[in-house]
């Protein structure tokens, strides 16, 4: 207990320091410093595994490294939930500093290296009593912000950056000399082949071994003679037309060739033999091992002479390479990007991967399948606990968090396919989910003990899953381009309709708020198709008062299902002198007085029967009832 007491006043004390010093520095190292010691401090180090097998030992250590640059802070009560009561300061300070590097983000330069590290300071196992916080901290407008810049394209324009092929991008060089400003923001990408089987190679001596420097192996050499001796040694390269030759390369082993080495290599290039132009000369360790490369300058250098000098009469060359490209192929490698826009994109990866983390926590329930308790189970933990209005408060914030998160994924002017995966994965989970409900439904319907029941929040322990997916569309429902696909979805309309009567009351309450948003954007003749109305009554109502046909009361009308949410929800009392009222179902209140219901006259011959009207089964709760009139009185408005 006073370790835990000691870990959270110090933890205050240091996070009220960062926060100080966010507020007062004013160079971005520095900043960046700042936030990098923050995220650094809350990242728990990496377990050092035992001693096992090597096969075991490989497989973690290759996890390990995955996981080095994606690793989630903890929570700075995570270790110390014991200190209870007594840690209050910490979670108000650490909200503290996270809304201040909240208000710096969007400040910071876009897409830097910068705003990254303030992106990974979000990168945290929050708890359910952060999710008010997080609602409120802007940061999700500031992730919205930064990932609307990536799909409008912000980032390409804002640094200019032109996309060349390498061969483009030289020839501008060696034509145009490049500002400092555009050295530093160029990258050239190219892609270059070996050349070397078409060239022309000659040797100073010993032509018959010429094989052995482009037989691909450095085991083979190519050795002088006495053609050469006390001379200098050379290797000729004459390029064939239409090759641009970029790269010389040779490779020299003197750690094996003791008794033949180079110390010394000069390369030179030109038009013909009589006009060549030193451009390299290198002097070479007499222990020296590996590849010896020069550049080659562009033009018409058709060419390439390489002078070797050791301290004894012969010497020994393992390979030679020349690298370039044939005229009239690409060399360019696609997605070439200056180091701005890969660190820009660097960003919006983090800016997402920090998005998903959040959303993971936050739709946990969802993820995890763990069933959650009924609204009556809540709502009686809740008054008998002395906390009981902040966890009303929190559990409502927390919905409108969630509707807050989701409203960002599809804040988009339309869906991108993987989105529209995602929608059509929830649409069919809600059609499984309503068909099971719609089955336990009429089987508590058939039983006679249960005829006269409803479904109840006390009976709904299984409706977690579909309440949750329902709380995801009614997010989905808050943007636009959400409601307008909603809309399209025929097989959800018509789910929706079959929650609205066979559900728990939670459920019906989010199918009613769900049918508020998307009704407006479904007319009424695809309304009609979707609950099965074969024909809509005139537009005109003059033509319904002066018809002379009777009106069908079989006939299903547009409203019917609604209306039938209220018909079940009234109770009706019949009073008549005398005494009981008979020839009727119901329940005998009084002398002379009956109360009857919909549910108890149902299957007496005086209803109508038939499936298409299977929804006038049951009762409605009168809660539900009041919901659906207001619904209709606003569409009518």
């Amino acid at each position: 207990m006073k370790q835990a007491l000691r870990k959270s006043a110090c933890r205050v004390f240091a996070m009220e320091a960062f926060n100080w010093l966010l507020c007062n520095v004013i160079q971005t190292t520095s900043l960046h410093d700042i936030l990098w010691h923050f995220v650094a401090s809350l990242t728990p180090s990496p377990v050092e595994p035992e001693e096992e097998e090597d096969e075991e030992n490989k497989s973690n250590k290759e996890n390990a490294e995955q996981e080095k640059d994606t690793r989630v802070c903890e929570h700075p009560l995570s270790d110390i939930v014991i200190a209870g009561e007594a840690a209050h300061p910490l979670p108000h300070t650490f909200h503290r500093l996270l809304q201040t590097i909240s208000d710096l983000m969007m400040s910071l330069p876009s897409g830097s290296a910068l705003q990254q590290m303030a992106l990974r300071c979000w990168s945290l196992k929050f708890k359910q009593s952060d999710h008010q916080f997080l609602h409120q901290s802007n940061v999700f407008h500031h992730i919205n912000n930064i990932l609307s810049k990536s799909d409008d394209g912000d980032s390409e324009e804002s640094f200019s950056i032109s996309i060349q092929s390498g061969f483009e991008v030289m020839n501008q060089a060696s034509i145009t000399p490049l500002s400092q400003k555009q050295r530093l923001e160029l990258c050239i990408v190219v892609c270059l082949k070996d050349l070397t089987s078409i060239v022309d190679i000659k040797t100073s001596s010993r032509p018959a071994m010429i094989g052995s420097l482009t037989d691909g192996s450095t085991e083979t050499f190519w050795e002088s003679g006495d053609e050469d001796k006390n001379k200098t040694k050379n290797i000729t390269i004459n390029c064939v037309k239409g090759i641009n030759a970029r790269y010389v390369c040779v490779h020299v082993d003197n750690s094996r060739d003791l008794g033949n080495k180079v110390t010394s290599m000069t390369f030179l290039t030109g038009k013909a033999v009589e006009d060549l132009c030193r451009i390299k000369q290198v002097d070479l360790d007499s222990r020296h091992i590996g590849w010896v490369t020069s550049e080659l300058p562009g033009g018409d250098n058709h060419i390439i002479k390489i002078e070797l000098k050791g301290p004894e009469n012969t010497l020994r060359v393992r390979q030679v390479k020349i690298l370039g490209w044939k005229d009239g192929e690409s060399i360019k490698i696609a997605g070439q990007i200056s180091a701005s826009v890969a660190q820009q994109r660097n960003c919006e990866s983090e800016t997402l991967r920090v998005f998903r983390l959040i959303t993971s926590q936050v739709f946990g329930k969802l993820i995890s399948g763990d069933a959650e308790p009924t609204p009556e189970q809540e709502e009686k933990a809740l008054l008998s606990s002395p906390e009981g209005e902040e966890k009303v408060h929190n559990a409502t914030s927390d919905a409108d968090l969630k509707e807050h998160m989701v409203g960002i994924i599809f804040s988009r002017s339309k869906l991108t396919n993987l989105q529209k995966q995602v929608c059509a994965h929830i649409v069919q989970a809600i059609r499984m989910e309503a068909t099971r409900v719609r089955e336990e439904w009429e089987h508590a319907i058939s039983s006679k003990e249960n005829a006269n029941s409803q479904p109840s929040d006390e009976d709904a322990s299984s409706d977690a899953y579909c309440f949750e997916l329902l709380s995801m569309v009614l997010a989905l429902s808050g943007s636009n381009v959400g409601r307008q696909y909603l809309a399209q979805q025929l097989t959800l309309l018509q789910d929706l309709f079959s929650l609205l009567h066979t559900a728990s009351p939670r459920v019906q309450r989010q199918v009613t708020s769900l049918l508020r948003r998307v009704l407006p954007e479904v007319t009424p003749s695809r309304l009609a198709s979707i609950i099965g109305v074969k024909s809509l009554p005139p537009a005109d109502i003059s033509d319904i008062i002066h018809s002379t046909e009777k009106g069908d009361w079989n006939k299903l009308g547009i409203l019917d299902m609604f209306l039938g949410c209220i018909a079940k929800a009234l109770t009706v009392q019949l009073k008549a002198k005398g005494t009981t009222i008979t020839g009727t179902a119901g329940t005998t209140a009084g002398k002379g007085v009956t109360t009857v219901t919909l549910p108890m006259i149902f299957n007496s011959s005086y209803i109508r029967r038939g499936e298409s009207h299977w929804w006038m089964k049951g009762s409605t709760p009168t809660q539900i009832s009041e919901i659906i009139i207001k619904l209709i009185k606003d569409m009518a408005a």
